[in-house]
């Protein structure tokens, strides 16, 4: 009998309204209101994380990996919700954790990342987005029963986050600063 070939990876899951999604020379580009899980080659990667948070999240066992990114924390009294749900951190997070699970991430082996929060705006600092979204991850992860491994968060300046899901190597970048690793 002959050996059977081994399973095809699923595809990755990208969800975010089309418009925030690109898949350039084996990254994957995460926009606002967007999340991507993908395996075992290439980045995934998510820049302008201003008073936005972007959570990682990666299964070193499986090199499977994702990324969120969302603007806003709460989508309970907000209309937008519906018909764009991953722009509020409270959805956004519990999305990203059950697109991991689907793509065969165990979240017993999962690590998670925290970037953003930043307070980059006026009206950030009187209505602080940024400390907000940041609440709203982490209790999100706490809810998912994960703890958080690295984060950078706060402060006023934007980032980028990526993920090598080859390494499972979590790097912040920020303009004018040498970049950081969180993993």
């Amino acid at each position: 009998m002959p050996p059977r070939a081994a399973a095809a990876p699923a595809p990755p899951d990208t969800r975010g309204v089309g418009r925030s999604l690109a898949q350039l020379s084996g990254s994957i580009v995460v926009g606002i209101s967007a999340l991507s899980v993908a395996r075992e080659r290439g980045l995934i990667i998510t820049y302008g994380l201003g008073s936005c948070v972007g959570v990682a999240i990666y299964d070193p066992a499986r090199k499977l990996g994702g990324i969120c990114h969302y603007m806003l924390p709460d989508s309970r009294q907000n209309s937008r919700a519906a018909t764009d749900p991953l722009m509020f951190g409270d959805l956004a997070v519990p999305a990203l954790f059950e697109a991991f699970q689907r793509q065969g991430g165990d979240l017993a082996r999962a690590e998670v990342y925290i970037a953003g929060g930043a307070s980059v705006a006026a009206l950030n600092d009187v209505f602080d987005i940024g400390g907000r979204n940041v609440r709203v991850a982490r209790e999100a992860i706490v809810a998912a029963r994960q703890r958080i491994r690295g984060e950078e968060c706060g402060g006023r300046a934007s980032r980028t986050l990526s993920l090598d899901l080859a390494t499972g190597e979590i790097l912040i970048t920020t303009p004018g600063l040498q970049p950081r690793r969180l993993r």
